[in-house]
């Protein structure tokens, strides 16, 4: 247990520093606050979040043997925002592989449609609604199934006794997103492929006048 906690504890402070020195960076250089690393600035919002609240929380509920103390008001609490901030997180990924396949195959137009207010909506985006589905999810479901069921000493998503809705959430915003990211990368690998056939064709053209 001393070992593990251990452990724990370092990873937190890693993950803690880590992102704070990517926020500072993002906040004291004016040189990189550009609206394509506004993405970059959220996710380390929201793994700063996660290295500092979600990671202890979990470190201390595993140390205990799996016994929350803390009530069940806290536990909720705890798990909407550990949700809510690694859904964040995923869909801010998700929002950087969309900027760089914009970049990649419409670079004038998207270039010229990427201003910093609509990097900022689709940030508000990315926090709003994982905030919405969880909070409501995690905080409601005992209304709306007319019990809590979780034991007094334990603390988990009670969603999770259900398969369906679990499943279903599951597939909506974790591999439904992973597939399109997938796909949009692809693309992007077929667009570097193009390029460097193009550069090589341009180069082969050179190397023959130059020759002649």
């Amino acid at each position: 247990m001393i070992l593990l906690g251990s452990l724990a504890t370092c990873t937190s402070l890693i993950t803690v520093l880590g992102n704070i020195i990517v926020i500072l960076s993002f906040i004291i250089d004016r040189t990189i606050r550009q609206p394509t690393n506004y993405f970059i600035a959220s996710l380390a919002v929201s793994d700063l979040i996660i290295g500092s609240v979600s990671m202890p929380f979990y470190t201390q509920y595993l140390l205990a043997g799996e016994s929350w103390v803390l009530g069940p008001n806290m536990c909720d609490l705890w798990l909407s925002i550990d949700y809510t901030v690694c859904l964040a997180s995923i869909y801010t990924v998700f929002c950087i592989t969309i900027d760089r396949f914009c970049s990649v195959t419409i670079p004038a137009k998207y270039r010229g449609w990427r201003t910093e207010r609509k990097v900022l909506l689709m940030i508000a985006v990315t926090w709003l609604l994982p905030s919405l589905v969880f909070f409501i999810s995690i905080f409601g479901w005992q209304y709306f199934v007319g019990e809590r069921t979780v034991g007094e000493k334990k603390c988990y998503v009670q969603y999770m006794e259900s398969a369906l809705f679990n499943c279903g959430l599951q597939v909506g915003y974790f591999w439904i997103t992973l597939i399109i990211m997938c796909i949009l990368y692809a693309g992007i690998y077929r667009v570097a492929l193009r390029m460097a056939a193009k550069s090589e064709q341009k180069y082969k053209k050179m190397t023959s006048i130059v020759s002649v």
